[in-house]
């Protein structure tokens, strides 16, 4: 039986010395009732943020916003005052947790780094971290780099938390007023003691007593504790540990005495905390225009739209249907709160793709997709991959991306750098194909496809195919002013060269060069004297405490790339490919012929919503058979729509035993219209709640889909428990582990509006629609958040289903689509950049660690700006319970502009195919100032 996750947390907690405000806990506990912690500070400091910027924005309007009606400051009450309506919290809740999560890692990466916790002394270098993170928190803004912004402000955010409940600043009489000089160049920090001058004297009690000398009360200089293992003499010591008596010390981090012998002055070190975590939020605000900042915080309804789409010579009546479908969906949704907030536009052609369209604008997005033209092509598969991943990297987190194209994908490599994309992002994609792979501008077969990519000398066309070049990165003219209205603002092209450069074959060397770019299919290859950057070998370390495995690696020649590249002999995938991604990210595949298409696009228009729900979502290949579903409608939802794929035959019923069996046959309970292979079908209101259900005969492959709206829904993570100075949790990076017990924090959105919900399990099903497991969800300190355990989670591939009750006594589910794997190996980033700089050269080590059967690794490491320019091993053999440690070369171009965002995969995965799993990271560029490279 798995020890449930709270005692496991709360064990850790005091096991080990608190070395900081806790990251998070169940302060139900004992002894911890009224103890902040780094996620109750920040939430409560970005949702105070949040109102000053509602109240702002509201008064720039001619509104007043009456605060004393809200009661308590919680997300979906803040929202329900700004828009008027009850409107869904989730993306806001997701990227309040994102800086949450980056603040609380800082616990667990940097665990010794002095200046990242503001101790020993540091206080100066902790002062130009915070600096240099907010410089690229404001740029990552700037350049609309949002999730990346905001992990740098949890980083910035911990260190300056951190020095209010390390330092003596309380001590010196700072009880109301916090230190300026931490956040600003232009402030007085104030006076360090010296590295060797004495600060602490010895005190006769543990708890209470102050041992900070007169001499530096009354020079008021500046302190801060000792890790308690290592306080040189006459210096203060953090304190605390839970130790029986405690050590004496200055800590401030919890009201427990055991753990912090300050602990009478701790809420007075929180209240500082809060205050200035407000205060740096409004510097950053003020640094950045309004509408970016409501962005960056995601304070609008989550309504997008982005599309991907095909503009080679046969898709013109695709690219006529999709303005159609665009210009319908503006019409109908302005002035609504469903009046999308972000449209995102990538075309893809061949050998082009990009750049991106990124636009809060409606009427820019409609001038930029009246524009496109259907030209060019050439052979028949096109840069389908390129486009979708340049989507993924451009649009929201939990969005819906629709990718139109009536050809198979020519860059079909980047098929695992997508999936692990939209694992990431928990974004869906969906494929509307229209004349699915019939046309045939050019016989080309994959020999031939592979030739007329080794053409050497050849050079892609496009923005951006130098390193460092300027790339197609625009801003609009005019920008948005501050102060606008956050629905109207700021355009962003992104040029192909964020998601990779594309480089042409210089095969007589026949190496391929260390970074593998899987981007259109075109690798970066070149001879001794082509290309600028240097591949370098760099070997196989075995890893502390394991037995290293077999690593593949060469010493190549100076100017040489790592290993020989044999041509592959596959079939090229055609619509299983497309499948395959649709299936993992919750999408689904539609064809339809090309006069059908403006029908099939109105599912965009069902998922142009803020409050877009799944209840149900199933796929079936043969043989199949007839088979019943079961969805259910609960308080909390409207606009029910049902999608079937494949024409199978099939009967809907609804509580009462109303049957409805397709578009033939008129019934009072819904209706339907009918599209190449999709037969999209509307609940007519009002809709019966309870138990409907889905019988369903074919003995071809089918698709179900249920979707509504609600602002009920939820958002998981899988997690692990953290030990050493700074115990708490941890999200895990890329698929969680085979055979082995498994934590989840279960966020639930929309509770507020509907306090007499309650959710008591977690099911996991597999995509045929069969339950797998069933997990007790456990509340935590947050009336939001669950957590559940599994023993071991399913062998096979599954989705989340959230399982409750509505007040009612009705059931009701809400499913997450993003299709999860287990797997039996792990990848790790070993150390974690602070920043990166240009014209600087990073070696970044990482560990693959094989819990399964002995197996043969490829490992493969992927970027989006040309900056890898090495990495080792590229092959590894490991038996059971062996590692093996490797390192990626980033090269940083001198030339490269600050603000400028790296992303990092290093996947690995067995020869045949059955164990895969990934880092994912992302790095900023920042200003070359004052900076360290490792923490």
């Amino acid at each position: 039986m798995a020890t449930p996750m709270r005692v496991l947390v709360l064990a850790l907690f005091l096991l080990y010395s608190a070395q900081a405000f806790l990251p998070n806990l169940d302060s139900t506990q004992p002894g911890l009732e009224n103890t902040k912690t780094h996620e109750s500070i920040t939430r409560n400091g970005v949702l105070s943020m949040a109102l000053k910027v509602f109240q702002d924005l509201a008064q720039q309007k001619g509104r007043s916003l009456n605060v004393s009606s809200m009661g308590e400051l919680v997300a979906e009450e803040l929202f329900k005052l700004y828009y008027g309506a009850p409107v869904s919290t989730k993306r806001f809740k997701m990227a309040l947790d994102e800086i949450i999560r980056s603040n609380n890692e800082v616990d667990f990466l940097f665990p010794n780094d002095a200046k990242s916790h503001s101790e020993a002394e540091k206080i100066k270098e902790a002062k130009l971290l915070i600096l240099e993170k907010k410089k690229q928190t404001i740029a990552n803004i700037i350049k609309e780099k949002y999730n990346a912004a905001r992990v740098n402000l949890g980083v910035l955010l911990h260190t300056l938390q951190d020095f209010y409940s390390h330092s003596n600043w309380i001590e010196l009489g700072n009880v109301d007023s916090t230190n300026k000089g931490l956040t600003s160049h232009n402030e007085i920090l104030g006076t360090i003691a010296g590295t060797t001058e004495k600060t602490c004297g010895l005190c006769v009690a543990s708890v209470g007593c102050n041992p900070i000398l007169q001499t530096i009360l009354k020079s008021a200089k500046l302190t801060s504790g000792y890790p308690d293992s290592a306080v040189p003499d006459g210096k203060c010591a953090h304190g605390g540990g839970g130790t029986d008596p405690p050590r004496p010390g200055i800590n401030k981090d919890t009201t427990s005495p055991a753990m912090s012998p300050q602990f009478h002055l701790h809420q007075d070190a929180a209240k500082l905390a809060f205050t200035a975590t407000i205060e740096v939020l409004q510097d950053i605000r003020e640094s950045v225009d309004d509408a970016l900042f409501v962005k960056f915080l995601d304070l609008e309804p989550p309504s997008t739209i982005s599309f991907v789409i095909d503009t080679t010579g046969s898709m013109s009546n695709d690219i006529e249907a999709a303005k159609e479908r665009v210009f319908s969906i503006i019409e109908n949704k302005k002035g609504t709160l469903n009046e999308p907030s972000v449209y995102v536009l990538v075309p893809f052609n061949d050998p082009d793709f990009g750049p991106a369209l990124i636009t809060a604008d409606a009427e820019e997005f409609k001038a930029a997709i009246q524009k496109l033209m259907a030209n060019g092509g050439g052979d028949t598969p096109e840069m389908c991959l390129s486009g979708v991943q340049l989507a993924l990297l451009s649009t929201p987190p939990d969005s819906e991306i629709y990718v139109f194209t009536d050809a198979v994908a020519k860059d079909y490599e980047l098929k695992s750098r997508v999936l692990t994309l939209c694992q990431e992002t928990k974004s869906k994609v969906t494929f509307l194909l229209t004349d699915a792979f019939s046309r045939r501008r050019r016989s080309a077969d994959i020999r031939q496809l592979q030739s007329s990519r080794s053409d050497s000398g050849t050079r892609s066309r496009g923005c951006g195919t130098h390193t460092g070049s300027r790339g197609c990165e625009q801003r609009s003219s005019s920008g948005a002013r501050r102060g606008s209205d956050p629905r109207r603002r700021i355009r962003r092209r992104i040029s192909e060269t964020e998601v990779g450069r594309r480089r042409t074959a210089h095969l007589h060397s026949g190496y391929l060069s260390a970074e593998r770019r899987h981007v259109g299919r075109v690798y970066r290859l070149h001879s001794g004297t082509s290309d600028r950057h240097r591949a370098e070998s760099h070997g196989s370390l075995p890893g502390p405490g394991h037995k290293s495995g077999s690593a593949s690696h060469q010493s190549l020649p100076s100017g040489t790339g790592h290993g020989r590249r044999t041509r592959r002999q596959s079939p090229q995938p055609g619509l299983s490919l497309y499948q395959d991604i649709a299936l993992a990210s919750g999408g689904q595949v539609i064809s339809s012929t090309k006069s059908e298409l403006t029908s099939v696009t109105k599912i965009i228009e069902d998922s142009v919503s803020f409050s877009t729900v799944t209840l149900l979502q199933v796929r079936k290949t043969p043989p199949t058979s007839e088979q019943a579903f079961t969805f259910l409608i609960d308080t909390a939802v409207s606009n029910v729509s049902v999608y079937v794929t494949g024409k199978p035959q099939f009967k809907l019923t609804n509580p009462d035993g109303v049957s409805y069996t397709g578009f033939a046959s008129p019934s009072p309970i819904a209706s339907s219209q009918v599209a190449g292979n999709l037969e999209r079908i509307s609940l007519t209101s009002p809709i019966k709640m309870g138990a409907w259900t889905l019988v369903v005969t074919s003995t071809l492959e089918f698709s179900l889909r249920v979707t509504g709206d609600s602002l009920v829904d939820l958002a998981y993570d899988f997690v692990e428990e953290v030990g050493g100075r700074h115990p708490g949790i941890m999200k895990i990076s890329g698929r969680p582990r085979a055979g082995a017990p498994a934590n989840m924090i279960v966020l639930v959105t929309g509770l507020k509006s509907f306090p007499s919900m309650s959710f008591k399990e977690l099911y996991l099903t597999d995509i045929q629609g069969t339950i797998l497991q069933k997990l007790p969800l456990n509340r935590t300190a947050s009336p939001d958040r669950f957590w559940a355990v599994s023993n071991s989670l399913p062998k096979d591939q599954f989705l989340v289903m959230l399982n409750g009750e509505d007040g009612a006594g009705r059931s009701l589910q809400r499913l997450s689509t993003s299709l999860n794997t287990v797997s039996a190996s792990r990848v790790q980033l070993l150390g974690s950049l602070t920043s990166l700089f240009p014209g600087e050269v990073y070696d970044i080590p990482f560990v693959v660690n094989n819990s399964g059967v002995a197996s043969d690794f490829n490992i493969l490491v992927q970027g989006d700006k040309g900056f890898v320019s090495g990495f080792s091993p590229r092959s590894v053999r490991l038996d059971t319970n062996q590692a093996v440690n490797g390192s990626v070369r980033i090269t940083v171009p001198a030339s490269t502009e600050p603000g400028t965002l790296l992303t990092l995969t290093i996947q690995s995965e067995t020869t045949d195919k059955t164990n895969f799993n990934y880092a994912f990271t992302q790095l900023t560029v920042a200003q070359k100032e004052h900076h360290s490279r490792f923490a």
